[in-house]
């Protein structure tokens, strides 16, 4: 299961919040997912629960009950509420973590529900641009397995570097497996074995990360059905991905 960790917002008529967004589009691809995150009482937050029901996509009753109003809830979210949705989900393979939460302590409570859960999920970050303290942002990337940039967010982590040198430096450097470089004209993916996998970009950037993580997902690069979380990436799952992604 993909478990997408974060915000749940009505917007412009709609829903988004990259974790919603995440999960959602996962849904829609066939795999099973989750968002976790806190969700009001309020109007907005039941009208969120209801799209969540008629989309398939599970979430946890305890977070869902937060007298917060919805403006203030995303920032809510606690180390302990976190790891007691996820003992009851103990079938995660994938945390998906993006944008807003991963700013100041939410961001810290996020993590070390991550670390301290049992088996542990692979993890995939998505900043977002959320930050620009580049101490922060090194903070947060260096407890993920996988994680997509923009061009903003590598000229801030590795300024006058060229983009495959600097994802490699940037790897290397913090112990990431594979990084998802989003630019305006191009995504590039570099992995850890050394090798890269260049795709034209997305007209729909806003399904990309939920197609990618339920293609690396079902094509069990985070592990098999009924075992332990294990990562397995490979170039032809990664370009299989990437192809969905622009097909979404």
């Amino acid at each position: 299961m993909i478990a997408a960790i974060g915000e749940a917002r009505r917007m412009d008529g709609g829903f988004g919040g990259l974790a919603l967004a995440v999960a959602a589009q996962a849904v829609a691809r066939g795999s099973s997912a989750a968002m976790l995150g806190p969700v009001s009482q309020d109007e907005e937050g039941r009208a969120i629960l209801e799209y969540m029901v008629d989309h398939w996509v599970m979430f946890d009753p305890d977070l869902a009950q937060n007298p917060l109003p919805s403006a203030q809830v995303a920032m809510s979210l606690t180390k302990e509420g976190l790891a007691n949705a996820l003992k009851v989900n103990s079938d995660i393979r994938l945390a998906y973590v993006g944008g807003v939460p991963l700013t100041g302590s939410t961001g810290g409570a996020i993590l070390a529900a991550l670390d301290a859960c049992i088996p542990e999920p692979m993890v995939m970050l998505e900043p977002a641009e959320t930050t620009e303290d580049e101490d922060r942002l090194l903070q947060v990337l260096s407890g993920a397995d996988l994680v997509k940039l923009t061009e903003k967010e590598l000229s801030l982590l590795c300024p006058g570097t060229g983009d495959e040198a600097a994802l490699a430096m940037l790897g290397k450097r913090l112990g990431i497996r594979d990084i998802w470089l989003r630019g305006k004209s191009r995504q590039l993916w570099w992995d850890q074995a050394g090798w890269t996998v260049e795709s034209p970009v997305s007209d729909k950037p806003g399904l990309e990360s939920g197609t990618v993580a339920a293609s690396l997902h079902d094509g069990g690069c985070f592990g098999q059905d009924g075992q332990k979380p294990d990562y397995h990436m490979s170039i032809e799952a990664v370009r299989k991905a990437l192809e969905a992604c622009c097909e979404a």
